[in-house]
């Protein structure tokens, strides 16, 4: 239908309703989708009620009338008609055993790596190499040191397996393209009047004069779990006390409870008492809208696992600010140091420091919050070099511009949506090209979603067989056998049998007297094998509604 299955949950692409790195993401994506794919037709995997309020929303984000069709995770032709699954995150192994049983090259996979630091997302990496996952499937990273942490989980992953097993194991089993995350240019026009006048509204309510340096970060505002504040404000008391100049910083983000933002508060007051500190809601769209106007330069000094790529420094970029940003994971490859603004170094224990951290993970001792905050806690942002470049560009509006424009020039060559799309595009068409040349591929199952009446084929006394004749209950008509049928003792799961225009069928065919159970299904269903008509036969003989000739012994 569209060359494109998403997997789709509302609340995962709407920043209103969490606003973390990945939902603002995922929402880009979808504007993205919205404008620039070449179709406006699109498969979400996901809830039936959700494909209206989409389409409607990919209409109002671009214009364009959309046709959105929602189906379960079980449509595996509209999955093959597509071609191509994506889902938000790096959990592939699952979306490959449902495929593997039906069609192991019907549809390429295709994940991406937002934190790749929880037990989720390592326990999701940790099962590639021994999942069902094709070369034509495919896991996004969006920086090349994610992908560096990535290939480092895998490499572990299969040692172990090669160990257990005495055999190599490939920890590759899927592509890893380094695609960004993108941004969308226009969100980010600071120079319009609207966009000015804003500015000075905002400076004027937090009584900023024109000669005050406004250092922006833009950002959940979580010590622990994102970036911690303490090198960022002794750089700005540092640079204001050395320079003379005036600063001001504003937090535009958002707490999880006030105990931590009281720390904010508390540490702005400790150890930078010379800097106004501004906290302003980041979840309000005014807020985010507003804010990138009202920045001289961008300063984010992040010092945690949980970072993969980095979109702030991107979106500050895009509005035309110069940005300071420690010399970590993704924020490295986006910011040409000297060119769109500063990296600042940062330095952590070495390799082998951290067993006892994971270690007390894994084994529950320590929540995820705790433990990214404990391998932050040994990492050192260097503050003095912040200070330094604090002080460098707010003596030089000339190197702000300068720099301002280098990073809208790098934005819309490398992270403008327009552009990340296509080489998602391209991908999706790669793949496809490598599933075709794979040809055809036997069906496996997976051993923790084996068919339990394989599983468990010694349990009963006997199965169903093609030749067990099916003799109906005399007397009854079909209005009696369904309201046997719909009892609450009964009805379990009723999706999983044959529906009701079917056992209507099936009822009238059993009319004739005994039949044999493959003729019956044969002429019921158009197969003398149908699942869901064994199923639903064994189900009618539950409900002592037919009663079974000649069924097969089982033997242990």
């Amino acid at each position: 239908m569209s060359g494109l299955a998403l997997i789709y949950q509302p609340e995962g692409y709407d920043p209103a309703a969490r606003m973390m790195g990945r939902q603002v993401a995922s929402a880009g994506l979808l504007k993205a989708l919205a404008r620039h794919w070449p179709t406006t037709r699109l498969t979400a995997v996901g809830p039936a009620e959700a494909a209206g309020p989409l389409a409607q929303r990919l209409q109002g984000l671009s214009g364009r009338r959309w046709e959105v069709r929602a189906i379960g995770a079980g449509n595996t032709a509209a999955l093959t008609e597509a071609g191509t699954l994506y889902r938000p995150d790096p959990v592939l192994a699952d979306e490959a055993t449902l495929r593997a049983a039906v069609d192991p090259a019907g549809w390429s996979i295709v994940g991406i790596t937002h934190t790749v630091s929880s037990l989720a997302a390592e326990r999701a990496l940790a099962a590639l190499p021994c999942s069902l996952v094709e070369p034509w499937d495919a896991l996004i990273c969006t920086s090349s040191a994610v992908k560096g942490v990535v290939e480092g989980q895998l490499v572990a992953a299969a040692d172990l397996l090669s160990a257990r097993l005495g055999a190599p194991i490939s920890p590759t089993p899927c592509a890893l393209p380094v695609i960004p995350l993108g941004v969308h240019p226009d969100e980010f026009e600071t120079e319009s009047p609207p966009q000015q006048a804003a500015r000075r509204r905002r400076r004027a309510e937090l009584c900023l004069d024109d000669d005050v340096t406004v250092a922006l970060f833009v950002g959940r505002l979580v010590f622990h779990a994102k970036a911690n504040p303490y090198p960022l404000f002794t750089a700005l008391q540092a640079a204001a006390q050395s320079s003379g100049r005036r600063f001001a910083l504003v937090l535009a983000g958002w707490s999880p409870n006030e105990a931590i933002r009281a720390a904010f508060v508390e540490g702005a007051r400790a150890l930078c008492p010379q800097v106004p500190v501004h906290l302003l809601d980041g979840r309000d769209p005014a807020v985010r809208r507003e804010v990138w106007a009202l920045g001289d330069l961008f300063i984010s000094l992040v010092d945690n696992i949980q970072e993969t790529f980095g979109l702030t420094p991107v979106e500050a970029m895009a509005a035309g600010l110069p940005v300071i940003v420690s010399d970590w994971d993704g924020y490295r490859e986006a910011v040409n140091d000297g060119v769109e603004g500063f990296l600042i170094p940062t330095v952590a224990p070495p390799p082998g420091a951290g067993a006892l951290l994971a270690q007390r993970h894994v084994l529950g001792l320590d929540g995820y919050d705790r433990y990214i905050g404990a391998v932050a806690q040994s990492v050192s942002v260097d503050a003095s070099a912040a200070a330094a470049r604090l002080v460098q560009l707010a003596a030089d509006p000339a190197l702000r511009r300068r720099m301002g424009a280098a990073g809208r020039a790098r934005v819309a060559a490398h992270y403008d949506w327009a552009r990340v799309l296509r080489r998602y595009e391209a991908l999706f068409a790669e793949l496809a090209e490598v599933r075709r040349a794979a040809g055809s591929h036997r069906r496996r199952a997976h051993p923790l979603h084996a068919d339990p009446f394989t599983r468990y084929a010694a349990y009963p006394t006997a199965h169903l067989g093609p030749a067990t004749r099916v003799v109906a209950a005399p007397g009854l008509s079909f209005v009696q056998v369904r309201q046997v049928l719909t009892l609450r003792l009964l009805a379990i799961a009723p999706e999983l049998l044959l529906d009701e225009g079917a056992q209507r069928r099936l009822w009238t065919a059993l009319g004739a007297g005994s039949v044999q159970v493959d003729q019956l299904l044969q002429t019921v269903c158009g197969a003398p094998d149908d699942p869901a008509g064994l199923r639903t036969i064994v189900h009618l003989s539950k409900a002592g509604l037919v009663a079974l000739e000649g069924v097969v012994a089982v033997r242990v």
